[in-house]
């Protein structure tokens, strides 16, 4: 009500010897105002009315009372008959993923797990920690506004690319081993890299004083997954708190697939308007160009933060090739981004160093010198130290559109092809290492990448016969995981015409990616459902034998039950292994292939290769 005008409503004559000016002949009490009849007095008409409805009164003052009386003995209120569905914006509440050796368990939408409560943060690096906050609801729901969410995914959608083929179950499963992951990084390793699940606290491997890697490496999970209260609060973590002037030695290939393509990835998927996140890749980038300070171009591998100095380690003068020229995609993105082309065309002039010394072959050794670019030592290999070269070939052109490195990769995928892929005695395709000319039946796990980017780089004439070695190589990744008596795929596979594939030694497995993330190409290029299956089955024995308490560690026998963990719970784990996951359980509009490349750290980038055309 308008106060202002109630004050000043009409004076009601109150039955004294002043009447209203205004209302002469009103009372507020009197049925019938007659004009020459003085009204009864208020007191008169009051017990007038009481005498004739006593009864009625008195009658219905018993009736409320008895009714007040039985309803206080019953409670007055009603006893549910089923269980009342859990508020979604409860702060204490968060999915949890299904026990998966329990035949009884609920679903992950049945399934409710107590968060830890507000505040509770154990990590001693914590400054300012994100808040706790309340399970953010399923992608397909509308998001509420909500003015601690200022940034959101707007980009790696396209409502064109959706098949309604989804598999949400399997998906609200992997987010909330997402949630247990991130959760517990929260509470117990605030600002560290990573996490000991089990000690419950943090530990640096990204020089001495660390990078906060597990909170950049999660920023794209966090949107893809639509947590975007807990992307909130870390991107503003990072913005104030995160320095580059750690001690120790510092990976240029680490910083730059994690820290650097975290940001670039995180700034386009919010928009393109994000400029602090921007500013946070260029002001590392600036500090690594050093780097690339060598007689030849190519660059140093490790740089210390603190002093800015750029170095190999122990002063070697050759770089390892994986390390040198798995980071184009990132740099390039840079460079796009803030104008300043002098960040891609550092990194770019390494593919040009290692075309030109090596222009018909195909295949790369491990080491590069510093000093002149030349290519020494006579191993070659898709697994450590080789891997993601392979992958940057076809991915630089996905990216940039550049045929140059198209035809590169098509040369070095034939040489693949004919001198390194094998089959096995049961018909298992793998990629075996040649060192001095001799082949190694030997494969990393991280080798399990080629099977996708066979698939992602299959077209024209070469197309059925890439398709073919990517299923046949997804399917030995498979068979890495299915043949161990836990289910999960050991560090490496060896094979012999006695053994077939073998575990002999490198038993450990920590938490990698490789092989759901060719399964999750694979489904996209195919829908083929094994490939989901596959992946589901591999993402249950994860759950069963790498799950604790707080987080999700690695275990060091894959063929010995009960499990021993190593109590690392790595970065690209949930930049990754469950990104992948994730994916793999989504409809084709979420970051999809056409549009997208990702980094080897999974970080999806935006394709350029169309603004060529």
């Amino acid at each position: 009500m308008n106060s202002e005008r109630s004050s000043v409503g009409p004076r009601l004559w109150n039955g004294g010897s002043n009447p209203s000016p205004i209302l002469p002949n009103y009372s507020p009490y009197a049925s019938v105002v007659k004009e020459n009849r003085g009204p009864a007095s208020w007191e008169v008409q009051f017990k007038r009315f009481f005498l004739r409805r006593r009864a009625g009164i008195i009658s219905l003052l018993l009736v409320f009372g008895l009714f007040m009386l039985i309803s206080g003995f019953s409670g007055f209120r009603a006893t549910p008959t089923r269980p009342i569905p859990i508020n979604r914006e409860t702060p204490s509440l968060r999915e949890k993923s299904p026990v998966n050796n329990d035949p009884d368990a609920q679903t992950p939408d049945q399934v409710e797990v107590v968060r830890p409560p507000v505040g509770e943060i154990e990590s001693p690096k914590s400054i300012e920690p994100p808040k706790k906050t309340p399970t953010p609801p399923p992608e397909e729901d509308v998001i509420p506004d909500d003015p601690s969410i200022k940034w959101k995914m707007v980009n790696g959608r396209n409502p064109s690319k959706r098949r309604n083929d989804i598999d949400k179950p399997k998906r609200e499963a992997v987010k909330a081993a997402m949630v247990l992951s991130w959760d517990n990084y929260v509470r117990y390793a605030w600002g560290y890299d990573e996490l000991h699940p089990i000690r419950k606290s943090g530990f640096n491997w990204l020089g001495e004083d660390g990078l906060a890697t597990t909170i950049v490496d999660s920023l794209d999970t966090l949107l893809i997954m639509g947590m975007y209260k807990e992307y909130n609060h870390a991107r503003d973590w990072l913005v104030q708190h995160l320095k580059y002037n750690g001690r120790g030695m510092t990976s240029l290939f680490e910083s730059t697939i994690r820290v650097l393509g975290g940001f670039v990835s995180a700034y386009e998927l919010t928009g393109e308007k994000d400029r602090e996140l921007l500013d946070k890749a260029e002001e590392l980038g600036k500090i690594m160009s050093a780097c690339f300070d060598t007689p030849s171009g190519i660059p140093y591998t490790t740089m210390v933060l603190s002093d800015k100095r750029a170095q190999n380690p122990w002063g070697a003068p050759e770089s390892a090739l994986s390390e040198v020229a798995s980071i184009q995609l990132e740099w390039w993105t840079l460079s796009y981004h803030t104008k300043n082309q002098d960040y891609g065309k550092k990194a770019m002039r390494v593919f040009e160093i290692l075309r030109d010394k090596n222009p018909n072959r195909g295949l790369f050794s491990v080491y590069v010198n510093i000093h002149d670019g030349s290519i020494s030592r006579d191993h070659i290999t898709m697994g450590a130290l080789g891997d993601s070269f392979y992958e940057y070939l076809l991915k630089v052109h996905l990216l940039t559109g550049d045929e140059k490195w198209r035809e590169m990769y098509d040369r070095t995928a034939v040489a693949i092809t004919d001198k390194l892929v094998k089959r096995s005695k049961s018909g298992l395709l793998y990629i075996a290492e040649l060192i001095n000319g001799n082949i190694l039946d030997k494969m990393d796990h991280l080798v399990c990448f080629a099977a996708g980017m066979f698939g992602l780089g299959a077209e024209g004439e070469r197309r059925s016969a890439d398709m073919e070695v990517a299923a046949g190589l997804t399917e030995t990744c498979y068979q890495m995981y299915r043949r161990q008596k836990t289910g999960i795929s050991p560090e490496i596979v060896r094979f012999s015409e006695q053994n077939d594939m073998y575990v002999p030694d490198s038993t450990h497995y920590i938490l990698r990616p490789e092989t759901v993330e060719s399964l999750f190409i694979m489904w996209r290029l195919t829908h083929d459902q094994k490939y989901r299956d596959q992946g589901w089955e591999i993402f249950q024995a994860i759950e069963k034998y790498c799950r604790t308490d707080n987080g999700y560690s690695g275990i060091r026998n894959v063929n010995q039950i009960p499990v021993s963990h190593d109590d690392e719970q790595r970065s690209f784990f949930m930049a990754e292994t469950l990104k992948y996951l994730y994916l793999l359980f989504s409809d084709d509009d979420l970051i999809p292939l056409d549009e997208y490349v990702f980094n080897t750290e999974a970080h999806p980038l935006k394709r350029r290769d169309r603004e060529k055309k």
